[in-house]
């Protein structure tokens, strides 16, 4: 009994070294600053070895323009009359359309008019009142005829290029970052995939660029015609459009390096060493993989692309 307990006494004995011998860790948590806009990772802290960055702006990743668009509007045959009829995707673009066509008629007659009230003023047919008067009508008519135009093109319809075309086409409007807006040309080729039509891949190319450049999302509509022989394809369908020339765009990110909350998008960027700072992106276009950044950062920031949900976590929950 002696021999036993001694022994059980060594075994504790240096059971209690070794505990005493092995060192406590001590868990150091990352710092979050300035209402989660900054999160900073103390020497040792947790977490730090997960997260990877990659300069923005220096890299070679290809990213093939893909794009959404749908069908704003097409054009056939009339049934009754035979002429040409155009069917608009809302109701609201086909009111632009008929105001536009009012107009360009109201502004014809006015300008008609005026010019039959100079011809008559010039044989003291007309007075001057009359002429002013005349003036001041086709004056109007013609801001009638711009204003409904600009509606249209704001939409990406341009209602002059209708005409350039035979009956049974269809346009696409298409929505491209503005970094895009130098390569796409008129007459350039696309393919286009409706999704009504998923394994099928049907050919169309660019009629125009858009005129202006949207605030918000920084992209420009482009104007696409199809051929439409059998009216397969109708008002209001959506579809993608890939540019066929592939384009070297270094300003894109991959989609592990954004987050988004409350609908804006993010990317966090070492600003110092282990301090990465939450800021607000605007993207454009994208390929399964990439992202194109159009405004947000700087060439050459450390945009972290690994651990970026860890890093979301800490800052605004997730």
């Amino acid at each position: 009994m002696k021999v036993k307990l001694t022994i059980l006494a060594s075994v504790v004995a240096l059971w209690a070294c070794s505990a005493k011998a092995q060192p406590v860790t001590k868990y150091v948590a990352p710092i979050v600053k300035d209402n989660g806009a900054v999160v900073y990772f103390p020497p040792g802290a947790q977490g730090r070895e997960t997260i990877q960055t990659k300069p923005f702006g220096k890299g070679k990743e290809f990213i093939q323009i893909q794009a959404p668009a749908r069908i704003v509007a097409t054009v056939g045959r009339s049934v009754s009359g035979g002429g040409r009829i155009v069917l608009f995707e809302s109701a609201d673009l086909n009111t632009a359309y008929a105001t536009y066509r009012q107009s360009r008629n109201a502004s014809s007659r006015a300008h008609k008019n005026l010019k039959r009230l100079r011809d008559m003023y010039s044989m003291q047919v007309a007075t001057e009142r009359d002429i002013i008067e005349a003036e001041t009508e086709a004056g109007n008519s013609s801001a009638a005829v711009a204003e409904s135009e600009g509606k249209l093109r704001a939409a990406g319809v341009n209602p002059a290029d209708m005409n350039r075309y035979g009956g049974h086409i269809a346009w696409l409007i298409a929505d491209i970052g503005e970094s895009r807006f130098e390569t796409t040309k008129s007459g350039k080729p696309v393919n286009i995939i409706f999704n009504s039509f998923p394994d099928k891949k049907f050919k169309g190319k660019v009629q125009a660029v858009g005129d202006n450049i949207d605030p918000q999302t920084r992209t420009v509509k482009v104007r696409i015609v199809l051929k439409n022989p059998n009216n397969k394809f109708k008002p209001g369908m959506f579809a993608n459009v890939e540019f066929l020339d592939d384009a070297q765009a270094p300003m894109v990110l991959p989609f592990t390096s954004v987050f988004t909350v409350e609908g804006e998008n993010f990317v966090f960027v070492e600003e110092k060493k282990d301090a990465f700072r939450k800021k607000f992106v605007v993207l454009g276009n994208s390929n399964v993989n990439y992202v194109e950044i159009l405004s947000g950062l700087s060439k050459g920031d450390m945009v972290a692309t690994e651990g970026v949900l860890f890093l979301k976590g800490l800052s605004v929950g997730f």
